[in-house]
């Protein structure tokens, strides 16, 4: 690699991560760094060679915490955990979104139903009615007014 140091963007590209990755690193120092005379932070290129080297480089997330971050692990632990969680409760609410539609279908066919029944129930209470007993028939009802009116003997 030309020249003793990189610029943090140089360092990012040399090693494919991004920009960001890279400050944050020389931030926790587990990348050494020199500011340089303009003032910006450089990465000298054996180190950059040694990340390439043992292929530290790529930091991808794989669910390892890595043993040199000391007190941030049990923040990682934390937060791999908490990742955990909410990933089983996404299945969840999922899975309860899944047997509310079916709620809501079962809904609407069960009052399709009671709808066919009523009309059935209509139909046959008008049967009834049309065959009923010949004396209900041949007779008006009786108001309560006009059993009132009867002499009683």
């Amino acid at each position: 690699m030309a020249g003793t140091a990189l610029t943090l963007s140089e360092a990012a590209e040399a090693l494919g991560i991004s920009i960001k990755a890279v400050r944050s690193r020389v931030e926790r120092g587990s990348i050494p760094h020199t500011l340089g005379p303009d003032g910006l932070r450089r990465v000298p290129t054996s180190v950059i060679e040694q990340l390439i080297a043992s292929n530290a480089a790529p930091a991808r997330y794989s669910g390892a915490i890595p043993a040199s971050q000391g007190a941030s692990d049990e923040i990682l632990t934390a937060l791999i955990d908490r990742i955990a969680a909410l990933e089983t409760a996404v299945a969840e609410n999922g899975r309860l979104l899944e047997l509310t539609e079916r709620v809501e279908d079962e809904k609407t066919a069960l009052e399709l139903k009671v709808f066919e029944l009523s009309a059935q129930l209509r139909t046959l209470e008008s049967q009834l009615e049309t065959k009923s007993r010949w004396w209900r028939r041949s007779r008006p009802a009786q108001s309560i007014s006009t059993l009132e009116q009867v002499p009683q003997i």
